[in-house]
């Protein structure tokens, strides 16, 4: 099986956090990566997950390490269900770290729709540090084509685990580049 760009073949570990208001969806998410690293990763790797309150709704964290390494600070990826999470938790972000951000958008007539001033907002904070991700498209027409309500996390796991290597892109989601300059690796995802 083809490995992504976080392949624990190279590195010691893998760290990410998940945000998001709604614990059962991002715990489902979570939990769905949480069972594929497990698969993929398992035979030589301990995957630790833990969950804590914010003041804004849930985080997950999930730890991918490799036989003894030491679990290393911080974390490698963030995954934002909504955008103001990035910005609540600014802490979390420095040089290197990947962000996926769900993107309402506003040409899609979505309820909460991601605006430009907030997109603005999130683009400067990843620049400030170094990071870089991508904006993950998620439309009220995705919630209301038969998919179940967890469709967002569902979209969001199926980026993730590509990113991850796991599998092969399942969905038809266009990602828009955020933040710094994305590593070579990553052009493929980009439409």
């Amino acid at each position: 099986m083809a490995h992504g760009f976080f392949d624990l073949n190279q590195r010691a570990s893998l760290t990410i956090q998940f945000l998001g208001a709604c614990g059962k969806e991002l715990a489902h998410m979570a939990e769905g990566v949480r069972e594929q690293c497990v698969a993929l990763f398992g035979g030589f790797s301990r995957v630790d997950m833990d969950a804590a309150k914010t003041a804004s709704g849930s985080a997950i964290r999930l730890r991918v390490n490799a036989g003894d390494a030491p679990v290393k600070p911080g974390v490698d990826v963030v995954v934002a269900m909504e955008h103001h999470h990035i910005l609540e938790n600014a802490d979390l972000l420095r040089e290197g770290v990947m962000c996926l951000v769900a993107d309402t958008g506003l040409e899609h007539g979505a309820a909460r729709a991601t605006s430009s001033a907030e997109r603005a907002q999130v683009e400067e904070a990843l620049r400030r540090c170094k990071a870089w991700g991508y904006w993950v498209p998620i439309f009220e027409e995705l919630l209301g084509a038969g998919l179940p309500p967890a469709a967002g996390a569902i979209a969001m796991q199926s980026v993730l685990n590509n990113l991850l290597g796991i599998n092969e892109m399942q969905s038809d989601l266009s990602l828009q580049p955020l933040g710094a300059a994305q590593p070579k690796a990553f052009a493929r995802l980009e439409r």
